[in-house]
C-alpha cells in the first residue's frame, strides 16, 4: 500500500488494521480467503477511499 498506493507506513497500517479483513480475522481465527495480498491491498484501498463496498 505504500508502493502502490502512495500512503505512509501509518496509514497503511492503519488501513489495514481498520479493513474489513482485520474484522474477519477477529471474528473467526481459522478465516481463509484465496486472494493474494495485492488483491487484499486494493480492497482495503477501495475501503478506505468508499470506491467500493467489500461483500463477503
Amino acid at each position: 500500500m505504500v508502493r502502490k498506493y502512495h500512503l505512509n507506513e501509518v496509514e497503511a497500517a492503519r488501513a489495514v488494521r481498520d479493513s474489513y479483513l482485520s474484522k474477519a480475522l477477529a471474528m473467526d481465527k481459522d478465516f481463509v480467503d484465496h486472494d493474494t495480498v495485492e488483491e487484499w491491498a486494493e480492497f482495503i484501498y477501495d475501503e478506505i477511499n468508499h470506491e467500493s463496498l467489500l461483500m463477503m
